[in-house]
């Protein structure tokens, strides 16, 4: 589970970048139950629930362009936000973050969609009740299963259905270290979150 970096009592504002005209990309990620809360339809008690972030916040649209209409019903870990911007991309240093654009003007935004797989059986191992235990040959981090399209989700080890679904998140991948001509082990697969179902269907 992705560590909590920007937890302070004041928030300040930085420069997280700088320059004249800028290209950017936000990496969609999940928070598992530490910002937002709803309401169990059915005991009525308060549960947590799945926030989606990029980069640990939220992006402060202005200058007239608006957010990008979703080609999906969400954002999965792996999708990105692009903006282009002049001047400076500035973040409220507490947790969940704030990015705006500073002393310029917000250019253009885009989604761009990442790719979602299916989980070859054979790379997950159960226990004796049936319940997931571990995925191999995968590099994967948020060990929780999002259920349904409303992002209810278990942890990993109590999952026991029949499928599971990740999505690519490419931000998560480690950098190159095979030099070149050498023969290297294979890069293990980055995953974003894991689903139940196919969220992209």
């Amino acid at each position: 589970m992705r560590t909590l970096l920007f937890i302070l009592l004041i928030p300040l504002l930085s420069s997280c970048n700088s320059g004249n005209l800028r290209t950017d990309k936000l990496y969609v990620g999940y928070d598992y139950g530490n910002i937002t809360f709803k309401t169990d339809p059915n005991s009525g008690e308060q549960i947590s629930a799945i926030t989606i972030l990029l980069e640990d916040g939220f992006f402060s649209f202005s200058d007239g362009v608006k957010s990008p209409k979703l080609e999906y019903d969400f954002l999965v870990p792996g999708d990105y936000l692009s903006i282009t911007y002049e001047n400076d991309l500035v973040c409220q240093e507490s947790y969940p973050v704030r990015w705006m654009v500073s002393n310029g003007k917000l250019l253009s935004a885009e989604y761009k969609y990442t790719n979602i797989i299916e989980i070859e059986n054979e790379n997950i191992a159960r226990n004796e009740e049936g319940m997931v235990s571990e995925i191999t040959n995968y590099g994967y981090y948020d060990e929780y299963v999002i259920l349904d399209e409303n992002l209810n989700y278990v942890a990993l080890d109590n999952y026991n259905g029949d499928k599971l679904y990740a999505s690519v998140d490419s931000s998560r991948a480690p950098a190159p270290s095979c030099p070149v001509g050498a023969l290297c082990e294979p890069t293990i697969y980055p995953l974003g979150a894991l689903f139940a179902f196919n969220p992209r269907i």
